[in-house]
């Protein structure tokens, strides 16, 4: 895989996934499935426009051209983002960066990316174009079987027979179990049923004998997990493998 940044880019066809993409998470990955380029930013973006609240990242950009790389996509286009790239307009992106710069004939993002001076561009807008086709990826599409099948236990919560959403619980066989891919179908957003699911996995989890129940999250989930759920902070090590 090449990387590249923006201004050396040349135009040709693309199919490109758009996102920050910080630890290639399964989601991500999802995002870039078919895409022969994705476009990234760097540095990450809040820590422009909201320094004070920027997030702790998961994989500098070399982790994460790595991780790309391994997805079989063909380029890495890294946008410089600066105050500059920070007043330009969601339509001006489109136009200048992704139509006459990168030559977009696919863009798929995420559900909930947003681009642009004041983040007024959202999937929305990028549906509304004619030029290139919009593919935007939410978790309605996420293949919950394939996980369930790979699971030690989960909770489950349906909408009449359709499922809605669900939690993988993981576990040692011993007194520690883990909290995985909590999802909720987007149209069942806003329910409750998030907190319900983790709360039915913390009273299994107990009657299954564990004795602690972990959980890792991204900085945005901090007030689901901790406030909502109860969970307490702690300090906890990783290491990419």
């Amino acid at each position: 895989m090449q990387t590249i940044w923006l201004p050396d880019a040349t135009r040709r066809p693309r199919r490109l996934a758009v996102g920050e993409f910080d630890g290639v998470h399964a989601g991500h990955r999802e995002v870039i499935r078919g895409s022969d380029a994705v476009l990234t930013f760097e540095p990450h973006p809040r820590t422009v426009v909201a320094p004070q609240s920027a997030p702790k990242l998961l994989t500098t950009l070399e982790q994460k051209a790595d991780l790309i790389a391994g997805l079989g996509v063909d380029e890495l286009i890294v946008i410089p983002f600066d105050g500059e790239r920070m007043a330009q307009t969601a339509q001006e992106f489109i136009d200048h960066e992704l139509v006459e710069r990168l030559g977009a004939q696919r863009v798929s993002v995420g559900e909930n990316f947003r681009f642009g001076n004041r983040a007024r561009g959202d999937a929305d807008l990028l549906r509304s174009q004619d030029a290139f086709e919009t593919r935007v990826y939410g978790d309605d599409e996420w293949d919950w079987v394939a996980q369930l099948e790979h699971s030690l236990g989960w909770v489950v919560a349906r909408d009449g027979a359709a499922l809605v959403g669900f939690v993988n619980v993981v576990w040692d066989g011993l007194v520690h179990a883990w909290i995985q891919d909590t999802m909720v179908a987007t149209a069942a957003r806003h329910r409750g049923i998030a907190t319900e699911l983790v709360a039915r996995a913390v009273d299994q989890s107990r009657a299954a004998g564990c004795e602690w129940l972990h959980v890792d999250f991204e900085d945005h989930l901090r007030p689901f997990y901790l406030e909502a759920c109860g969970f307490e902070p702690t300090n906890a090590g990783l290491i990419r493998l």
